[in-house]
């Protein structure tokens, strides 16, 4: 092997290092935005709360499972149950691609329970969106603990 072929080769070599780094750098900017933005999920979620009346009213309401809603108030208590359902889908394609390691899924989950546990109200609301939308239980770890809370709510517990 001639020189110029010994500094392709390392040329070659160097380049491959290179990429690899870009890559794996990429992909740890990706988890992090991925966990990113569901943190944003749910803080979105929370920020209604304090930042909008007509929704804190109503979560007020949905303290205690059978309260009846105005028309406006279902609406939104329909709009908040298919949010929590969306997030618990991005948690759940996180948790698939291995963008979410299994500690953090759990993290997840345990804020859907407290969501549930706080407004046991929203309980309908979810399994409605669930049913309308063909969810069942076995889909995915996520929508399983919905559909756990959701019973633990009918159960009175």
């Amino acid at each position: 092997m001639n020189m110029f072929e010994s500094i392709g080769l390392i040329a070659v070599i160097a380049s491959l290092l290179f990429v690899a780094y870009e890559l794996r750098l990429s992909n740890r900017i990706a988890v992090r935005d991925s966990r990113s933005n569901l943190l944003k999920s749910w803080m979105e979620i929370d920020r209604t709360q304090y930042e909008n009346k007509e929704v804190a009213s109503l979560l007020n309401k949905l303290r205690t499972p059978s309260q009846d809603l105005t028309e406006e108030e279902h609406i939104r208590a329909d709009g908040l149950a298919a949010l929590y359902m969306s997030t618990c889908g991005l948690v759940n394609s996180a948790y698939d691609t291995k963008m979410l390691p299994e500690n953090f899924l759990h993290i997840h989950m345990n804020i859907l329970s407290m969501h549930i546990n706080r407004y046991p109200g929203i309980a309908p609301f979810l399994a409605d969106c669930a049913d309308r939308v063909g969810l069942k239980p076995g889909f995915a770890r996520t929508y399983d603990r919905v559909f756990e809370e959701i019973a633990k709510v009918e159960d009175g517990r």
